[in-house]
């Protein structure tokens, strides 16, 4: 019997830019919880390991930055795991976890792979992130910069122009003085 995959691109589970709700795929942490229970004791019945692998999503980061970041874990975890893999919270909205089940001693090289592709994908968009969110907050720094330098030249462009008013005003008491001795 020939199966047909249904498996999304990566690009069809990224979250939109301006999404702020975490992807539906993941499950909440009473139900994976009990998803690695189940899987636990089917791993021990079968003798087939599964894989946990749990990443603490930056809890203590502000949260503007806490939202995007997650966002960007989320959504790189779920671009590099598999149709078979489980994807929920370990804790709610701090700890994520991706159970990798099906795993055989043969399947190693594959785990490695997969293992590698989300360290991968992970290092390639938080770096990003990281990139754009610092050119952002440069951006800012700039504008600000930009907004302080013209006001201080305004100032100055005033005060040598009261200097030049001063200037005219003691050469004409000088020139009057001049003209009365």
């Amino acid at each position: 019997m020939a199966s047909t995959s249904t498996r999304r691109l990566p690009s069809d589970r990224l979250p939109q830019p301006q999404k702020t709700s975490v992807p539906s795929e993941i499950l909440k942490e009473e139900i994976f919880l009990r998803m690695i229970s189940l899987e636990r004791k089917r791993s021990e019945r079968t003798q087939r390991p599964f894989v946990l692998l749990l990443m603490d999503t930056g809890r203590n980061l502000p949260t503007e930055k806490n939202g995007r970041l997650l966002l960007e874990i989320l959504s790189a975890l779920q671009a590099a795991t598999r149709e078979t893999d489980v994807m929920g919270w370990y804790e709610s909205n701090a700890v994520v976890g991706v159970m990798f089940t099906e795993i055989t001693p043969d399947n190693n090289l594959i785990l490695s792979t997969i293992l590698s592709r989300i360290s991968e994908v992970l290092r390639d968009r938080l770096t990003l992130e990281h990139a754009a969110a610092e050119a952002d907050i440069e951006d800012e720094q700039n504008k600000r910069l930009l907004v302080g330098n013209t006001e201080i030249l305004q100032k100055v462009a005033a005060l040598e122009q009261r200097i030049l008013e001063l200037e005219k005003s003691i050469l004409s008491a000088i020139e009057g003085r001049g003209g009365t001795s």
